[in-house]
């Protein structure tokens, strides 16, 4: 795929959702169980999704997204909903009215179950982001107050949902030696995370970089709240312009490799991996900065969009490529792990049998038994679990191997 150029503006959206990105909303429930894996998330912003009808006239003319949608539905790839431009505070003024909060009701009402279970990533910039920045946690405390504020409110009506706000914590909050004032009473308080791995350096590898930054933000919550990653495409170069795709390889070595390889293990030797992964992008862009779009008739308009539409599917394969990798290799380091418990749990259950078989005998004799036998099922026990340890410590060693051997044989299928 030829790199597109596209005219776009800065990430965040100036629009008010006026429809939820939901088609498949109800596919979402039960599939974020850390227990069925990782999870692949579409987040694209549609231009249906859009307040004009004329908007969503013409993308329903021009069958914007056809193929990208036809390629989520056919592969089960939920859609990760989306609450742009203030999410609580709808009208993004900075104040929480009661209009704002019915029109918010009347989204999740209109397109969401009340057990619905699912992430719900709010996206409030606009001049607050700025302020995330701060070294003076009285400042960030007081923008904390006002996101916790929609944010309990929103979970007060989906109690069940994953649910927080786009980009945070942000990379300058996971960085070594940070200077930004602490926003960890945020994090705690959402139900969901939602940070980003976008990069503007498209000749350089961000990998290592990213993952850290995944890695800090799962510490950051003791990998007790859901993470979903946000990756785009989209780069900016000295113009400060979103006008630039990635190459497949970048984006794939740089965002979603090193956000599904990004592990942090607790104390108790539990790891921690991200809950799912979403991809966003915007077709906006294109009329937004784009001077003579409007002079563009109807063909040419579908030609740029059906371009950006088979990139986005490339991109989405893939992505479910390396997320399936990931899933693989993590479900068969759990199976050996469970093989070795379970090996373990027999060996003691042997040890209390030999030693119900010899009550009859001598106190001496039992008390002999029992120690004989403890010390020598305690030395097999040991061997096995550091067999175990040899098994943790070898996994990462395999990992490449591992994943890209899957990748392969899914790309032959």
């Amino acid at each position: 795929m030829t790199i597109l150029t596209l005219a776009m503006t800065a990430v965040s959206l100036t629009v008010s959702i006026a429809s939820a990105q939901t088609s498949a909303n109800n596919d979402t429930q039960d599939t974020t169980s850390q227990s069925q894996g990782i999870v692949l998330l579409d987040a694209i912003y549609y231009t249906h999704l859009a307040p004009s009808q004329q908007w969503k006239d013409l993308a329903a003319e021009l069958e914007q997204g056809a193929l990208t949608k036809a390629w989520v539905s056919d592969n089960n790839v939920a859609v990760q909903p989306m609450a742009y431009h203030g999410g609580v505070d709808w009208y993004g003024d900075n104040v929480y009215c009661d209009d704002d909060k019915r029109r918010f009701k009347n989204w999740l009402d209109d397109n969401f179950p009340a057990d619905y279970d699912g992430p719900i990533c709010l996206d409030m910039e606009g001049e607050w982001w700025g302020t995330f920045e701060t070294s003076s946690q009285n400042l960030m405390d007081h923008v904390m107050d006002f996101y916790i504020e929609g944010l309990e409110y929103a979970q007060s009506l989906r109690p069940n949902a994953k649910i927080g706000y786009w980009g945070l914590p942000k990379k300058s909050h996971t960085k070594q030696n940070s200077t930004t004032a602490s926003v960890e009473r945020l994090l705690k308080a959402s139900t969901g995370l939602f940070p980003d791995v976008y990069e503007n350096n498209p000749t350089g590898n961000d990998s290592v970089r990213l993952q850290a930054h995944i890695e800090t933000v799962i510490e950051m919550v003791d990998g007790q709240i859901p993470v979903y990653v946000q990756a785009s495409p989209r780069y900016k170069i000295q113009s400060g312009i979103y006008n630039q795709l990635h190459t497949v390889e970048e984006f794939i070595r740089d965002q979603i490799d090193s956000a599904l390889a990004a592990v942090w293990t607790d104390a108790d030797g539990t790891e921690h991996r991200i809950a799912g992964i979403a991809i966003w992008d915007a077709y906006c862009y294109f009329y937004y900065y784009n001077e003579n779009w409007h002079s563009l008739d109807n063909e040419t308009r579908k030609a740029m969009w059906d371009e950006l539409d088979a990139y986005h599917v490339e991109l989405l394969t893939q992505m479910k490529i390396s997320v399936d990798a990931t899933n693989a290799v993590v479900l068969t380091q759990t199976n050996e792990a469970s093989q070795i418990e379970e090996v373990t749990t027999n060996e003691v259950t042997e040890t209390i049998q030999i030693q119900n078989a010899n009550k009859e005998k001598s106190n001496t004799n039992i008390q002999k038994l029992s120690v004989q036998t403890v010390k020598a099922k305690s030395k097999s026990i040991v061997t096995l679990k550091r067999g175990k340890k040899r098994i943790s410590l070898s996994s990462r060693a395999k990992w490449n191997s591992a994943k890209a051997t899957w990748k392969v044989a899914s790309l032959n299928r």
